[in-house]
């Protein structure tokens, strides 16, 4: 039996279903990950509007029964749309991975609204923070929401006998363990990263951070070995993670130098990802 249910989200996933129907993924503050149908959604005169946009936050009332994969959108109302990151193409390709991020890590309708808050906040800062701190930002994320599903790497000090001189030289940090590794205990056989004490102490403010803040001690030099060790420590431990296609489609897109375009493309209402 289906009962009326109302719940604020932001939209994760969004694609055509038939002629007239949509079938989209929200992140919810109370029910969790749902997917459901909009039907009717692709009329010209539909009711929803641009609430079902990849990123849209709002209100949506859906029918909800617990024992079925695809519940039914009765109504939904836009309150944040995030235009800023419409007429940026990087911006927009970072809300996309975000997305992207949240929809592969959390699984059901049992997750509480600390995700939902995550993305919120991520997408709040993700509007106006500086385009060279924008990696660093997305980072931090990545990193809260694993966390909060249990993936939080260990840089207390050495796994294996808890040294824990942060500021020496030596210590790596082992993808295999999630954890540093001081010279003593690194094994050939470990994917283990050196990190100098800038290094580390930057991987650590982004464990901690809110967010908002960018460590202090970050610079563009260090964005390969921090996204070697953040990108590896995540796909060797989630399950079948693999990357993000929002951030491959930004990479093909600033070699390429398409940039400029698709900034135009945004601007007309066109989703580049």
């Amino acid at each position: 039996m289906s009962v009326i249910a109302e719940d604020y989200g932001v939209v994760l996933r969004s694609h055509r279903f038939g002629e007239t129907s949509r079938i989209l993924v929200f992140l919810t503050s109370r029910h969790g990950k749902l997917h459901a149908i909009a039907k009717g959604a692709r009329n010209p005169k539909n009711r929803f509007g641009a609430a079902l946009d990849i990123l849209a936050e709002g209100s949506f009332v859906f029918y909800l029964k617990k024992d079925r994969d695809l519940q039914l959108i009765r109504s939904a109302e836009l309150e944040t749309f995030h235009e800023p990151l419409l007429r940026d193409a990087v911006r927009y390709h970072y809300g996309c991975a975000a997305a992207e991020f949240a929809d592969r890590l959390v699984l059901g309708q049992e997750e509480g609204p600390d995700c939902l808050d995550a993305l919120r906040q991520f997408l709040f800062f993700l509007e106006s923070a500086p385009l060279p701190r924008l990696s660093a930002l997305f980072k931090a994320y990545q990193l809260r929401l694993a966390g909060l599903q249990g993936y939080r790497p260990n840089l207390e000090g050495c796994l294996y006998c808890s040294k824990a001189d942060r500021a020496a030289p030596g210590l790596s940090f082992s993808i295999h363990d999630g954890a540093l590794v001081c010279p003593r205990h690194r094994s050939p056989l470990q994917d283990a990263v050196p990190l100098s004490p800038d290094a580390l102490q930057v991987l650590m403010d982004l464990v901690a951070s809110d967010l908002p803040m960018t460590p202090l001690g970050w610079k563009p030099a260090l964005d390969p070995l921090l996204t070697r060790v953040v990108e590896g420590f995540l796909r060797f431990h989630i399950d079948g993670y693999r990357g993000l296609k929002s951030l491959k489609s930004l990479q093909s897109l600033t070699r390429n130098g398409s940039l400029a375009s698709t900034r135009g493309l945004l601007a007309g209402g066109e989703k580049a990802c």
